[in-house]
């Protein structure tokens, strides 16, 4: 997961992406997208810690709403905004 965060508030962000590469702008799979899925849908967490960013706006559901909407729009390695996803 990456996150675009708000300039004035560090811990918010303001759009998500998730791919394999973000410098080649490579993107995952159908596969590898369920698989991620699988696995956000055992936890349930109101914040995220990405090794980029420490993101508190950012909770399990809307994990799940991103990475379905992943799934139907696939291939896809843009940045979808936090907004379209609640």
């Amino acid at each position: 997961m990456k996150f675009d965060l708000e300039e004035k508030q560090p811990q918010t962000a303001s759009a998500i992406s998730c791919h394999k590469s973000f410098v080649r702008s490579i993107p995952l799979t159908p596969d590898e997208i369920a698989c991620y899925r699988a696995v956000f849908r055992q936890y349930k967490f109101d914040k995220i810690y990405s090794p980029f960013e420490q993101v508190h706006n950012v909770d399990s559901n809307l994990i799940d709403r991103y990475l379905s909407r992943l799934a139907d729009e696939y291939p896809q390695t843009n940045f979808t905004k936090i907004d379209e996803l609640r």
